[in-house]
């Protein structure tokens, strides 16, 4: 026969591995079975979750775009142009770069394309429109920028 001391330390770590799916009785009956302190509790995980987007309001349509597809510049030349999209409801829109910009071109809020691209090459950005209600859209960009001359 193994000693209480023994059997109390294994109720303990039982105990412990329980506590993850609930089952935290076994504590209890060891140490009214066996004498003794109660094991300090066990902290059980909280389930979390991810905070979720706003929800757009019912009714609200995202908008449609974004709009052109494609971009072309000159490296070191003044970037210009604009993306745009439309909304159903006709609700203003702002845009976001989520990524891929070209190096030196900057998006505003409006869509507006500005800056100067520093590098040659093609880019594929990703561009999220959203309406004043929450109602948003993702599309692709392509951007080609050429070398100076």
């Amino acid at each position: 026969m193994t000693s209480p001391r023994t059997d109390w330390t294994h109720a303990r770590a039982v105990a412990a591995a329980s506590a993850v799916t609930g089952v935290i009785l076994l504590s209890a009956f060891a140490v009214s079975f066996f004498g003794g302190t109660p094991a300090p509790p066990v902290p059980t995980p909280v389930p979390t979750s991810p905070v979720p987007e706003p929800t757009p309001i019912a009714g609200n349509r995202p908008p449609s775009g974004p709009m052109p597809h494609s971009v072309k510049g000159r490296e070191g030349r003044e970037l210009r142009g604009a993306v745009t999209a439309v909304d159903p409801e006709g609700h203003r829109l702002t845009y976001a770069v989520e990524s891929g910009l070209p190096p030196g071109a900057r998006l505003a809020r409006d869509g507006s394309l500005s800056g100067v691209p520093t590098r040659t090459g093609h880019y594929l950005s990703i561009v999220q429109v959203c309406d004043e209600r929450s109602a948003c859209t993702s599309g692709q960009v392509g951007f080609t920028i050429r070398s100076r001359r």
